[in-house]
């Protein structure tokens, strides 16, 4: 991906800088194509111009270590522990699909406006909102992964509403089943095809703030996917 592109997704909303960065994803290198998706409902930590260069920002994106390492220094900034409970659990899922497919991860949010809390992004305008869910199906068309994971039901629920209205599905599935019942589910939450023929199986778990450091109560769920994964690369 060119940077000028990035740059592009990633400034502030009307390259206004009371708005914070949109993080359309975080990867290890710039270069590859993703075929798996790790999405949330939105970035849980703002980061501002003030806080760091846009320049500096979107070349961070593609260097995942070191994003994370300014990441926690922002965190700490705002008189916040390192990593959270989420973050953990993300970190702890990502590199256990890696080490057992040999795949990397592209983690991503389906709606890329951080804001502190749930609270904060349901108040937020809509034209941010929208915007966001037009950079998560930028960000999906771009590299169209064979697998998507997604964890929450609010993030399933932003994530149906992208694929509905960019006329990847034809209906919407129900949403309202319980996260544990998607989630032991036998086969994919759905499957859709990209304009270019590919196509893609979504699997559906809970929040990544109850994985904690080993995901026990997540093993059937994890060992699905990555069954998944071996299956069809």
């Amino acid at each position: 991906m060119k940077k000028e592109k990035l740059i592009e997704w990633v400034k502030p909303y009307n390259n206004d800088d009371s708005h914070p960065y949109y993080r359309p994803f975080v990867v290890q290198s710039k270069d590859k194509k993703y075929d798996i998706f790790l999405a949330g409902i939105n970035p849980a930590t703002p980061i501002y111009r003030k806080d760091i260069d846009l320049n500096l920002y979107t070349d961070l994106l593609t260097d995942y270590a070191e994003f994370y390492k300014m990441y926690n220094k922002v965190r700490e900034g705002n008189s916040k522990p390192k990593m959270s409970r989420t973050r953990l659990g993300i970190t702890s899922f990502v590199n256990e699909i890696q080490n057992r497919t040999n795949e990397k991860v592209l983690e991503t949010n389906v709606v890329p406006y951080p804001t502190k809390n749930k609270k904060i992004l349901k108040q937020t305008d809509s034209g941010v909102i929208a915007h966001a869910l037009s950079l998560f199906h930028a960000v999906l068309l771009d590299h169209s992964p064979g697998t998507v994971i997604i964890y929450s039901k609010g993030s399933l629920e932003y994530f149906v509403k992208v694929l509905y209205e960019n006329k990847l599905i034809d209906a919407k599935p129900s949403t309202k089943l319980k996260m544990s019942d998607l989630e032991n589910s036998s086969v994919p939450f759905l499957e859709f095809t990209y304009p270019t023929g590919k196509q893609c199986s979504v699997f559906v778990c809970r929040h990544f703030m109850y994985y904690g450091k080993e995901g026990k109560t997540y093993s059937v769920f994890r060992d699905k996917v990555i069954n998944h994964i071996k299956n069809n690369s």
